[in-house]
């Protein structure tokens, strides 16, 4: 008769070869891909949804505040530049799309949208801290629906200035939105708007 501990250090050792031998096959599988990604050529980037920066809609304050003054005018030199949020792709996924030369030229695009979402939540934070709840709220509801922001920042600001300017029907709209997202933080995000919205009721 095998002994008990026996039986179990057998199948930790069953389990333990098969968990190597899988990950051995994931590790072949990625080099092959990126093999392939590696050599594939070059591609058109015209079916990318390029991010335009609508300057005569959105809720431009001139002479009014240094920091606001700043804020805007990294935004108009944005509204120049190529943004393309290519949150969530691996370069990999990008080579095997575009071609290994467009790389370079797509990394490009995305800093571009990283720092139009840095600088959008700056504007808006500038926005509400000159008392224009309005504005703020233009400018990340431009931010979510027409950029695709999916940052807990982005959302919960958004949440609140709904609270204070009055808008409360407008909360479910905005967790619905966080709802379709795709990304590390929309639980959270999901979560902290469900309870805000129950606060205000």
């Amino acid at each position: 008769m095998i002994p008990g501990c026996l039986v179990l250090v057998l199948i930790f050792i069953i389990w333990l070869r098969y968990e190597l031998k899988k990950n051995s096959h994931n590790e072949d599988s990625f080099w092959e891909t990126e093999a392939k990604a590696n050599q594939t050529r070059k591609k058109s980037l015209d079916s990318l949804y390029y991010i335009t920066i609508p300057t005569d809609s959105l809720p431009f304050f001139y002479d009014f505040d240094k920091k606001l003054d700043k804020i805007q005018e990294k935004i108009l030199e944005l509204s120049s530049k190529k943004i393309v949020n290519l949150s969530g792709i691996t370069n990999t996924q990008l080579k095997l799309e575009y071609g290994t030369a467009n790389l370079d030229t797509l990394s490009e695009y995305d800093e571009n949208f990283t720092e139009l979402t840095r600088t959008l939540y700056e504007w808006a934070v500038c926005l509400r801290d000159l008392d224009k709840l309005d504005a703020a709220i233009t400018v990340l509801e431009y931010g979510i629906t027409t950029c695709h922001i999916d940052t807990y920042n982005h959302y919960m600001l958004l949440g609140k200035l709904y609270v204070a300017n009055g808008q409360h029907n407008k909360l479910p709209e905005l967790i619905n939105s966080a709802n379709s997202l795709n990304c590390l933080m929309r639980d959270s995000i999901i979560r902290d708007l469900t309870m805000l919205s129950d606060y205000t009721v």
